[in-house]
């Protein structure tokens, strides 16, 4: 990727894209519910020729007071693949991993917190609080559906605070409940003077899920109550012209977003 690295400043805090690199996911995972011939017509719109969606990883590092803070991990380094970039693009900017003092996670799927742990089982950041939601915990350590998952937590669990949604993670920086993609899926509001900022962790995961809203994303574990949470955040943030960052959308992930009878429209922000 040419750019990896985006600084921009949100009202009295220091902010960064900073990219894990690119995925890809199968279509059909994407937008599961999604009549065949209407997908396709939408793919050949954003010139995406085969089955599978190339897929950004945006991770969000803010500067709060003299500590970092880093909201999501990427997915880490895959073979063959162009992920894993995260680190190197940490110390392209002068941020060392002890210096990362708390990371937020959205929620606990593998393309969020593949870089949570280290390839020793430790976590990456070994000066930091892990933090994640009270119910996302509680329903990957009581499932026996997904071990990895809930082995990662396991391996994070004396580094990880846990809370609960509506309250200050950390100054300015508001966990807002966004069921239904995961059970504890948290999405956050940064606020500073009169300025918001949505991060929107997997409420949407691409751009077409804007022009049809109503398409579901496989792994939603509730789909119906994921899309309540898409409809109910994006016409908050609409409404109120908040700022987005959007993990899965093109670097640096940054957007404006309006709605109008027709729709929503997506802006660069």
């Amino acid at each position: 990727m040419a750019n990896e690295v985006y600084r921009f400043r949100f009202g009295a805090f220091d902010c960064w894209s900073v990219s894990d690199g690119e995925g890809e996911f199968g279509a059909e995972k994407y937008f599961a519910n999604a009549p065949p011939e209407a997908l396709r017509a939408r793919l050949d719109r954003y010139n995406i020729q085969g089955d599978y969606v190339p897929t950004p990883l945006n991770c969000l590092l803010i500067r709060v007071g003299r500590r970092y803070a880093l909201v999501d991990t990427g997915m880490g380094p895959r073979p063959g693949g162009n992920t894993g970039r995260l680190l190197t693009n940490l110390e392209s900017i002068g941020v060392s991993r002890r210096e990362v003092k708390a990371v937020i996670c959205s929620h606990a799927h593998g393309d969020h917190m593949g870089n949570a742990l280290d390839q020793n089982g430790e976590p990456t950041f070994p000066e930091a609080r892990y933090y994640l939601s009270v119910a996302e915990w509680a329903y990957w350590v009581s499932k026996s559906s997904n071990a990895s998952i809930r082995e990662r937590l396991q391996s994070l669990s004396t580094a990880l605070t846990l809370f609960d949604h509506d309250t200050l993670i950390l100054p300015g920086i508001r966990a807002i409940a966004a069921p239904g993609h995961t059970p504890g899926q948290t999405a956050l509001l940064i606020e500073s003077g009169d300025e918001r900022l949505l991060y929107t962790a997997d409420i949407v995961a691409h751009p077409i899920h804007l022009e049809e809203p109503s398409w579901h994303i496989a792994a939603d574990v509730d789909p119906v109550l994921a899309l309540q949470s898409r409809r109910t955040l994006l016409l908050e943030a609409a409404r109120n012209r908040w700022r987005l960052f959007v993990y899965h959308f093109p670097f640096p992930g940054l957007f404006r977003l309006l709605y109008t009878s027709e729709g929503f429209t997506l802006m660069p922000g």
